[in-house]
């Protein structure tokens, strides 16, 4: 099965597409939402962050909570050597 690519945006309640720079910017944020989480959770492997910046042990309970948001969108956060 093909993994599917995550393409977050900016915040889905603000008009406009927004430019590259923003993209970075809200994508860096939740990349550290999720990292922030797995550095309280050493148990975890990985982690997945919706575009409202909520983290989820569970790609499912992610994909689900990502249902109710105006861009559905996950962001997949795995462990790096920074924060192991």
């Amino acid at each position: 099965m093909a993994k599917k690519t995550t393409n977050i945006t900016k915040n889905d309640n603000q008009a406009g597409a927004g430019s590259g720079s923003e993209v970075k910017t809200v994508a860096s944020a939740l990349q550290k939402n999720g990292e922030a989480v797995l550095k309280l959770n050493p148990e975890l492997g990985k982690v997945y962050v919706t575009t409202d910046g909520s983290v989820f042990a569970s790609e499912c309970d992610a994909k689900n909570h990502g249902k109710t948001l105006a861009n559905p969108d996950v962001l997949p956060v795995g462990k790096s050597k920074d924060n192991e």
